[in-house]
């Protein structure tokens, strides 16, 4: 869960898949490495303050797509 300054609360879920890993090496996609290794946090706390917390309860999953090359993907979802 991240805290935003403006006191919302979002969920972020970050995830990585060998194959999303193996994808981006055999693209050379140092970018999408790059974040695998080191910026997985970063990227949650960014999505997190992009979300709109007014909409309620905020679920961030970020992934690295093995289908798009080992890039990064977020989706946002508004539950209930």
């Amino acid at each position: 869960m991240v805290r935003r300054d403006d006191g919302g609360e979002v969920y972020v879920r970050a995830r990585c898949t060998k194959s999303a890993e193996e994808i981006a090496r055999a693209n050379d996609n140092n970018d999408a490495l790059k974040a695998m290794r080191e910026q997985a946090s970063m990227l949650a706390v960014s999505s997190a303050e992009t979300a709109r917390p007014s909409k309620g309860r905020v679920v961030v999953d970020i992934w690295f797509d093995p289908l798009d090359g080992g890039n990064v993907r977020t989706r946002y979802e508004y539950p209930g």
